[in-house]
């Protein structure tokens, strides 16, 4: 059973610490955050409506708008954030399903199921959004993660190339028009096909120039991989295309991955004729 946070969730949180992590509290843009924190831009303006609305963020539309945190920190909790993106967490329905007719009005499991429902809710209530940057600064300083961390992972820069069967002028053109959701189809199949990895998360961003990847494996180990794209003409009709990348997970040898990610993306660049 997955009790991790869904996407919307997720991001909420995301957007939420960024903002915490600022040294004044000045609006901050859109643009901004998504890159930051690799929020898919569809789903920014889903999630900062939401925190707005719940009074988490002040928000300034137009040239040199943004958003900011409307309290300190210290005084917002991790169950807000999370509940003015997820809704009120509670069991939606009973967590037996039919049975005899005595549980008709009420199954047996209710009251112990319910009382994991308000243990849940008074934790995040008991974390604030002060807690959670803390957190996450003592992670950049090398503070090792818990044993129990589903990101007890390895940190690796990697750089690889390969040769796009197009010049270099049209590479770039296709680069800047290609979507997040093309790559996302081309990466997910390589990836499935070549090494059984799911793909959970594909972001093109700058135009073209910085490209954000999600992995799980068959047995729910994750990794993340940050790309930073470059082009440089091989002869008149090939481009070398460099990437710079940050990889962060706990698969053994990320090359493999990496190499299916990138030829995904030549393959695609070459027929996006």
């Amino acid at each position: 059973m997955d009790l991790s946070l869904s996407r919307r969730g997720d991001y909420a949180v995301r957007a939420a610490l960024y903002l915490a992590r600022q040294e004044s509290n000045e609006a901050v843009g859109v643009r901004e955050i998504t890159a930051a924190m690799a929020i898919p831009p569809s789903f920014a303006g889903q999630i900062l409506a939401d925190l707005t609305r719940a009074g988490i963020l002040g928000a300034r539309p137009g040239r040199g708008g943004g958003y900011w945190l409307q309290h300190d920190p210290k005084d917002i909790t991790l169950l807000t954030i999370v509940e003015a993106a997820e809704g009120t967490l509670r069991a939606e329905r009973c967590a037996l399903g039919d049975g005899p007719c005595r549980w008709d009005s009420v199954c047996p499991l209710h009251t112990f199921w319910q009382g994991a429902v308000r243990a849940v809710r008074d934790q995040l209530a008991t974390v604030t959004l002060a807690d959670v940057r803390d957190a996450d600064v003592a992670l950049e300083h090398g503070v090792a993660p818990p044993p129990d961390a589903h990101r007890h992972a390895t940190v690796t820069n990697l750089a690889e190339t390969i040769d796009v069967e197009a010049p270099a002028d049209e590479v770039e053109r296709r680069l800047r028009t290609l979507t997040s959701d093309d790559l996302a189809k081309a990466i997910a199949h390589r990836l499935k096909a070549a090494l059984d990895l799911d793909l959970t998360l594909c972001e093109l961003a700058h135009p073209g120039r910085r490209l954000v990847v999600e992995v799980n494996d068959p047995i729910g180990q994750t990794a993340r991989a940050e790309f930073d794209l470059t082009t440089e003409p091989a002869d008149p009709l090939r481009t070398t295309l460099t990437a710079a990348i940050l990889w962060r997970g706990r698969l053994e040898d990320p090359r493999p991955s990496v190499r299916a990610i990138l030829t995904a993306t030549a393959r695609l660049l070459e027929d996006a004729r």
